[in-house]
């Protein structure tokens, strides 16, 4: 039943599907539509997306598609106002999530991305997901304040942006917030409502609070050994 569904929602949001994958790809890319989209409401559609994967393939990236029912299916925002979205090969970006482009921005989100549902991303300078990238319920990834801070003296207290660098089969949790300068290393897990705002040098930690610091060590999540039996 829920295949139909997902058919069904596909057909619904063709014309959308159809208008941003032919907007953005060269035609003969742009024909295997290899991004499908679920309800999207489009507020700005320039800049440039580009797939960077050996195989394209239909559908390979998924955006706004209901992956949690405890949240409404409201599907995705985007909005590009200029900048340049890679994608190095699948992702699925959930419901009610939204991606917001600065103009001069570049975003990279690594093969096998996963965002379960309400992702937030805002991006005015960079930001790099390495792939095995994911993340659970209400994640916010900033790296801008959009605005400076200055001391009495007229000098700037900080520049307000700076990069954000998740390497590769991170987990983070529930409700954590990534801001500028948030850097990790391999097999990181953050664990729900932290903060992340610096470079961690550690693999294979677990981190917690806010701000995140070292919780546990030599600890991970094995993504293709995960299950919970429940007893």
């Amino acid at each position: 039943m829920r295949k139909v569904k997902k058919v069904l929602s596909i057909l619904r949001y063709l014309p959308q599907t159809l208008y941003f994958n032919f907007r953005y790809f060269p035609f003969k890319q742009a024909l295997k539509i290899p991004v499908i989209l679920y309800k999207p409401r489009f507020i700005a559609c320039k800049g440039k997306v580009v797939i960077e994967a050996e195989n394209i393939t239909l559908g390979m990236i998924q955006l706004g598609f209901n992956q949690a029912y405890a949240y409404p299916h409201s599907g995705i925002v985007w909005e590009n106002n200029g900048g340049i979205v890679v994608f190095k090969g699948k992702a699925l970006i959930g419901n009610n999530s939204s991606l917001c482009i600065g103009p001069n921005a570049n975003v990279t989100f690594g093969d096998n991305f996963n965002a379960t549902t309400t992702f937030r991303l805002v991006c005015w300078y960079k930001i790099f997901f390495d792939y095995n990238v994911r993340f659970g319920w209400d994640n916010l990834v900033l790296d801008t304040s959009f605005h400076r801070l200055k001391y009495c003296n007229g000098e700037y207290a900080n520049k307000g942006y700076g990069c954000i660098n998740i390497a590769h089969d991170a987990w983070i949790a529930t409700r954590c917030i990534v801001l500028a300068n948030a850097e990790t290393q391999p097999y990181t897990v953050v664990a729900t409502n932290s903060l992340l705002s610096k470079r961690y040098d550690l693999s294979y930690v677990l981190l917690g609070g806010s701000p995140a610091k070292v919780i546990k060590e030599e600890i991970f999540r094995d993504l293709y050994d995960d299950k919970i039996d429940y007893i």
